[in-house]
């Protein structure tokens, strides 16, 4: 462990714009895994996934000038990967899934019984065929844990708009997931 290892984000991204190459390297060793993981189920190609964890970190720290240490860096680091994320989209119209979400939870459930995983598949596939926004909204929010505060700032949409975004997700979820709901 480094001299830096116990400094905020926030003091490290000072340091780092600074020059500080250490603090750098604490930055991107303690935020990659969890970033990676958020790009991994924002678009599920590996390739892409790698690109855009490097091309992040690109633009981090080449404009941490522009980051203001009094907000959080985890938002405004997410903020760029989301961003870059919605270029990927436009740029190849790639529609987002969940595959590799589905093979994860499908290996994750290897002693469940056979309506559990129906279930699970059904829960999958419902929040996949949310629109892009509730999607993202449903992400951020419940699997990585981000307070509706920091959503709201990573969307760049006011707090709620986040709201309403979750509050029409999980309704759209539990409709989907209603017996009957599908079947002929």
């Amino acid at each position: 462990m480094g001299p830096y290892t116990d400094q905020s984000d926030e003091t490290l991204a000072v340091r780092a714009a600074r020059g500080d190459q250490e603090a750098v390297s604490v930055l991107v060793r303690r935020h990659s895994p969890r970033l990676y993981g958020f790009l991994q189920r924002y678009h599920p190609d590996r390739d892409d996934c790698d690109d855009l964890l490097q091309d992040t970190w690109i633009r981090a720290l080449s404009h941490l000038d522009r980051f203001d240490p009094k907000k959080r860096f985890t938002t405004w680091l997410f903020q760029i990967a989301l961003n870059l994320c919605r270029d990927l989209a436009r740029r190849d119209r790639v529609r987002f899934g969940y595959r590799k979400d589905v093979q994860e939870m499908q290996e994750g459930m290897a002693g469940a019984t056979a309506e559990e995983m129906v279930d699970a598949m059904k829960a999958m596939q419902a929040i996949e065929a949310l629109p892009l926004q509730q999607k993202e909204v449903l992400l951020l929010r419940y699997y990585h844990g981000f307070p509706e505060a920091e959503v709201s700032e990573i969307l760049d949409c006011p707090r709620g708009t986040v709201k309403s975004r979750l509050h029409q997700a999980v309704k759209a979820v539990r409709v989907k997931l209603e017996p009957g709901e599908g079947e002929p």
